[in-house]
């Protein structure tokens, strides 16, 4: 991706446009890669409340179907046994929207995620 190099080459400005196209192509069930990289190129500009509502969007996007399928998992564990519903206290199990022929989105969705969020405690 041509703008991912543009933030390799510490070129936040140009970068900018071409995630915002991006994101305009992405199917629905695509996880929020591009509006991580929105925010590091913003954080990079100086722009922290911006930067902030593109990071909470995508945060959103993705925590939108864990919180209930994480509760029902963990409730529906508990009635077999409480050994088991201390062990799906890690989290869900799936998301409906994963596609496995698309998990390097996902994974570059939680590598952009967790360098954004260290930006921002900077």
């Amino acid at each position: 991706m041509a703008a991912q190099c543009l933030l390799v080459d510490d070129k936040p400005g140009p970068a900018l446009p071409l995630l915002h196209l991006s994101m305009l192509g992405r199917r629905y069930n695509q996880p929020p890669v591009e509006e991580f990289l929105i925010a590091q190129a913003l954080l990079d500009l100086n722009k922290h409340d911006e930067a902030m509502r593109y990071y909470l969007a995508a945060v959103e996007w993705l925590d939108k179907v864990q919180r209930p399928l994480w509760a029902c998992d963990l409730v529906a564990a508990g009635f077999s046994s409480p050994w088991q519903a201390l062990a799906n206290l890690a989290g869900p199990y799936g998301d409906p929207r994963y596609n496995e022929f698309d998990w390097e989105s996902w994974r570059e969705c939680e590598v952009f995620r967790a360098r954004v969020e260290s930006m921002m405690r900077r």
